[in-house]
């Protein structure tokens, strides 16, 4: 994704949008609709600009608004999931990002050996997306 934004590590509302439709498929609609919760969120909502990484630092609107987090601060602030990978950040000491390898083995293991097509399809993801919930809900 990176390669089609005109900044490195940071990108504007309207640039992330084009970026979704164009790499991912989705439709402008709902593009801008994700780029706007993402600035609104994690970004500079008088700039529209928002870091797809960590802090760009800096304060919004001093004393008001603090410095925003970035795409990498945002898990569970407008996501309520079970990760397939990644442990609940409020499990977690605070840690989204970080890969949780026995996740990674559980999704993994999922796969039938014998297949040599085997991927990751939507009804090995629906099983994961099962275990990670009963996880969630047991921990």
């Amino acid at each position: 994704m990176g390669t089609f934004l005109i900044t490195e590590w940071s990108t504007n509302l309207i640039q992330a949008a084009i970026v979704c439709n164009k790499v991912f498929g989705m439709g402008l609609d709902i593009s801008t609709v994700l780029s706007t919760i993402a600035v609104v969120f994690d970004g500079n909502p008088i700039t529209t600009q928002w870091s797809i990484g960590g802090s760009p630092g800096g304060l919004v609107l001093p004393p008001l608004l603090s410095a925003p987090q970035g795409l990498s601060g945002s898990h569970n602030k407008y996501e309520g999931d079970s990760s397939p990978t990644r442990s609940d950040a409020y499990m977690n000491n605070g840690d989204a990002a970080s890969m949780n390898l026995a996740y990674f083995k559980q999704l993994y293991d999922l796969l039938p050996e014998e297949d040599p097509k085997a991927n990751f399809d939507y009804d090995i993801i629906v099983k994961n997306r099962a275990l990670r919930l009963n996880t969630s809900l047991s921990e």
